[in-house]
């Protein structure tokens, strides 16, 4: 998928200062895209990965395609996972 069609997950709990940000860019840089991004098909949203999702964002841009992990579930039991 398209980094610029996932979308993060309004009211994500999770934030990361950017020193940790920069931390995780330099991780994915090295070891590369190891970890696949999990979204929502009914949403569209990221419900893991979102931080992922914002250092892949940096080093690629909106265009970079990338393998995710596609769950359909509704939005409430969307917000119950994030």
């Amino acid at each position: 998928m398209r980094l610029g069609k996932l979308k993060e997950f309004p009211g994500n709990p999770r934030t990361i200062s950017e020193h940790i940000m920069e931390s995780l860019i330099n991780s994915i840089r090295h070891f590369g895209y190891v970890e696949p991004i999990v979204y929502n098909r009914r949403t569209g949203h990221v419900v893991g990965g979102n931080q992922r999702l914002k250092a892949l964002k940096k080093i690629h841009g909106q265009n970079k395609r990338v393998k995710v992990v596609a769950i359909d579930m509704p939005p409430e039991e969307e917000r119950k996972l994030n």
